[in-house]
């Protein structure tokens, strides 16, 4: 299975220090909403760690139900 992804496309696009920017922004954001592990969600401002086990149609439900909640 392929991806339509080059790896040598990959490399080039690292080796480039605007990606590097990008990527230190992206370290930084995390950093100021204290992310410590993937995934982390946030739902109506409040912070959600390590929802990795709960399974796709819980989750939808849970962010359904707080989507509904502001309005």
């Amino acid at each position: 299975m392929e991806a339509g992804v080059k790896g040598s496309e990959i490399a080039a696009c690292a080796a480039l220090p605007a990606t590097d920017g990008h990527v230190q922004k992206s370290i930084d954001l995390g950093n100021s909403a204290e992310v410590t592990s993937t995934p982390t969600f946030f739902i109506n401002g409040r912070k959600v760690g390590n929802l990795s086990g709960i399974p796709d149609n819980v989750m939808s439900e849970i962010l359904d139900f707080h989507a509904k909640e502001d309005k």
